[in-house]
């Protein structure tokens, strides 16, 4: 037998990649050529009148018919590679996971190509069998097609800066820095299209075409009306790394509550009631002095807990605000307990709102049109609450307002995540990313620190906190943090070193006024000259509207020879008026007692794994409204290149989608950690590396009883449910839009501000607080370029 069959890449794992065997394909078998715009021909079609043209073809090059679109494609010929895009770090699970699939694919081309050269030599002397003048031939089509695979880092910041990065490049018409796929969100998408540079991965060739008829209907809307600009059948957006909301539950807080509710009369009517008490119950004398003893006062007869207390955000709310009071710590309004975290306000809100109106997309904030044939995306529903989704949404905003007043919900600002307080039993539930469960609990005996600052009596503990050194670049200096990626640091606009890139920057912090930068300088000569341990150099962060600000500054005076104010600083190294700004604090050495310090928390005063559960984010706004399953995540998205690197790229989408099964060398994570052989699909691969779900067809037939990652097993679960039981379970992703991502800031950010204002005010109010206030205008200021006309 030789190699290339001992791997398994005989006709039939072939066929996978370049026939329909695993996506359908075209039934016509000629190279595409990409259209002159200038001209009718190509797919071009008709022209009308409206700026638009039509077309019957079944095949489109373009995702609109919009002459702007046409003429706005850009071939980048210098390009003879295929480049995929990613924000994921690099050496980390996600990227190694990818990286292994490339490798996997660009190791094909020489298994074919030794495979070729024994099949050319028999078929020179006449003794090729029907069998192998297939796999010839099939191998030749590869080989036609096929170049080079190569996996870019687009660098920090997440999908939105993946984003940014594709429009600065098609606004400079930089096309030589684009790449052929990014996993990014369909936003990418639209504003791709919306200048003629979105790749159908869809070809007239068999051998190249990819259809989306192995994905279940409910998860390709971004492909089928959903995106802006993408108007024409296609293949335009692949649903690749899809994860839902989960609803985490910390037991040994939850089986607290639940056991004194339970005390106090309430009826516990929960599936998960026992284990949950089971897994909570070590921890409960940590949990007590947290939380506090029971409140002697409580009555809860008549009140009952069951599955539709957590499905519902009004009965979650109402829960909520009744286990706040329960314990002698908890019921302070200031205290820093919590019975619910929401880590997204826009895709937990969005979710309720959907619900609220039936799952019906024509009464949702924001709507779905058709202009010229061409779709696009309408937000001027967000201005009427007056409509039926406008009264609900102020329904939803007053609940959420009088949970916000209590302390009993929290909405997180950006970067902040319920799991990180969540994990030293400050938090009952939070509302975050099935994606997010490795994060949300503490890992073997492994322990949990946090910096603890007394005011008081009571104890404040800041959203972040970093231990430090100094450092120097020839003669600039800068205060970095001992974080494992080398760009974090404090700095002085005047003193970044050279390394640090501004593509970093939301990392960073710079010191925002003159103040800042002499405070900053004071504290590197105390760094500097510093005979304590570096481990007592900590620096902090406070967000200006805190209400214990005052009091913090005040200890800058009272103790100055242990604590500073080093000023207000952004992250960004640029001024401007819509730069976030944060208050630091920093220690010169060991902190005394009476001023905190840092706090270790042990096995049984953290959240270990088998105490998390999770539970479906709430899919309702009342009780008897359809259940709505938030979706979101990275989708495979094409770029035009050229007309070969093109025809590679749906080469190399072929392989990626492909049902059959490789053997792939995955990277471990770490310096010199090795490989470990997994087996699958390519896909299979990619989306186990970041609890994802791929949502083919069969998928919701799987046996989830054996998923160890209880997050993932819930979205999977609920991902199922949308497919059986369609007509109670609907799926929900946001509109792909060149405006989505400004919209959906504005409007987190409007909550995450009407959240602060209410735990920063005195006594749970805000003076002349509105939904129309609070939320309306607010988005509309933010958002002015959206609804300027």
């Amino acid at each position: 037998m030789t190699k290339f069959k001992k791997s398994l890449f005989g006709v039939a794992a072939l066929a996978g990649i370049i026939s329909p065997v695993a996506l359908a394909a075209s039934c016509t078998d000629t190279d595409t050529k990409t259209p002159d715009p200038n001209t009718s021909g190509g797919d071009t079609g008709n022209k009308d009148n409206q700026g638009s043209t039509t077309n019957t073809k079944t095949y489109y090059e373009y995702a609109n018919n919009l002459k702007s679109a046409l003429s706005n494609r850009l071939d980048a010929n210098s390009i003879n590679t295929v480049k995929v895009g990613v924000n994921f770090s690099k050496d980390r699970e996600q990227w190694n996971a990818i990286l292994a699939v490339i490798d996997r694919f660009n190791s094909l081309s020489n298994e074919y190509k030794s495979r070729k050269t024994e099949l050319d030599a028999k078929k020179a002397t006449g003794t090729l069998t029907d069998e192998e003048t297939a796999e010839l031939a099939k191998i030749d089509d590869f080989l036609k097609y096929y170049k080079k695979v190569e996996l870019i880092n687009l660098g920090s910041g997440g999908y939105n800066a993946g984003a940014q990065y594709v429009n600065d490049k098609l606004t400079a018409k930089n096309t030589n820095e684009l790449f052929s796929i990014i996993l990014n969100y369909p936003v990418v998408a639209s504003n791709l299209a919306s200048k003629g540079m979105l790749l159908n991965f869809d070809s007239e060739n068999a051998n190249l075409s990819n259809k989306l008829t192995n994905f279940k209907s409910e998860f390709t809307k971004a492909n089928n009306g959903n995106t802006s600009y993408v108007s024409n059948p296609g293949t335009w957006v692949v649903p690749a790394l899809l994860s839902g909301n989960v609803l985490g539950v910390n037991a040994p807080v939850m089986s607290y509550i639940l056991e004194t509710m339970e005390s106090k009369g309430a009826k516990i009517n929960l599936s998960d009631y026992d284990a949950i008490k089971e897994q909570g119950k070590n921890d409960r004398n940590a949990v007590k002095k947290l939380w506090g003893e029971p409140e002697s006062s409580v009555n809860l007869s008549g009140y009952t807990v069951d599955q539709s207390t957590f499905s519902s955000a009004q009965k979650l709310f109402e829960f909520a605000n009744k286990a706040k009071t329960l314990f002698s710590i908890s019921k302070d309004r200031n205290s820093n307990v919590h019975v619910l975290g929401i880590d997204d306000a826009a895709g937990f809100i969005e979710t309720l709102a959907y619900s609220s109106v039936g799952a019906d997309d024509d009464k949702f904030l924001v709507k779905v049109v058709t202009k010229d044939d061409t779709i696009l995306a309408d937000y001027e529903s967000i201005k009427d609450e007056n409509s039926q989704i406008g009264k609900n949404m102020v329904a939803i905003y007053d609940a959420l307002k009088g949970a916000i007043a209590t302390g009993a919900v929290v909405i997180q600002a950006d970067g902040v995540y319920s799991s990180t307080d969540g994990k030293n039993h400050k938090y009952a539930l939070n509302v975050g990313s099935s994606a997010g469960y490795y994060q949300s609990f503490v890992s073997g005996n492994k322990t949990t620190s946090e910096l603890s600052i007394k005011l008081n009596v009571k104890e404040f503990v800041p959203v972040k906190y970093f231990k430090v050194f100094s450092k120097t670049e020839g003669d600039k200096s800068y205060v970095k943090t001992d974080k494992k990626y080398n760009t974090n640091g404090i700095y002085s606009p005047d003193d970044i070193p050279s390394y640090v890139q501004a593509k970093d920057d939301r990392y960073n912090y710079y010191a925002n006024d003159d103040t800042a930068k002499s405070s900053l300088a004071s504290y590197l000569e105390k760094l500097k000259s510093n005979t304590e341990p570096s481990d007592n150099f900590i620096v902090f962060t406070v967000d200006p509207k805190d209400k214990h600000l005052a009091e913090l500054k005040n200890l800058t005076s009272t103790k100055s020879d242990t604590f500073v104010y080093l000023g207000q600083y952004r992250t960004d190294r640029t001024a401007s008026s819509t730069n976030t700004i944060y208050e630091l604090f920093g220690t010169i050495k060991k902190m005394d007692e009476s001023l905190g310090g840092i706090i270790t928390r042990g096995s049984e005063s953290v959240l270990n794994r088998n105490e998390l559960f999770a539970f479906s984010a709430p899919s309702q706004w009342k009780p008897t409204d359809p259940h709505v399953v938030y979706t979101q995540g990275p989708s495979l998205i094409g770029i035009h290149t050229n007309e070969a690197v093109d025809n590679a790229t749906r080469l190399f989408v072929k392989f990626l989608l492909s049902n059959d099964k490789y053997t792939f060398n995955v990277k471990n994570v770490g310096q010199n950690a090795g490989t470990t052989e997994k087996s699958g699909t390519p896909m299979d691969i990619v989306s186990s590396s970041g609890s994802y779900i791929f949502p083919v067809n069969g998928f919701e037939n799987q046996d989830f009883s054996k998923e160890t990652n209880v997050y993932l097993k819930r979205a999977k679960q609920d991902f199922a449910n949308v497919i059986k039981q369609g007509d109670v379970y609907h799926a929900f992703a946001e509109i792909g839009d060149p405006n989505a991502n400004i919209f959906r800031q504005q409007f987190k950010t409007a909550f995450i501000n009407l959240n602060n204002n209410i735990v920063n005010s005195s006594n749970g109010t805000v003076s002349g607080s509105s939904y129309r206030r609070d939320i309306i205008d607010s988005i509309v200021t933010g958002a002015q370029a959206i609804f300027q006309k």
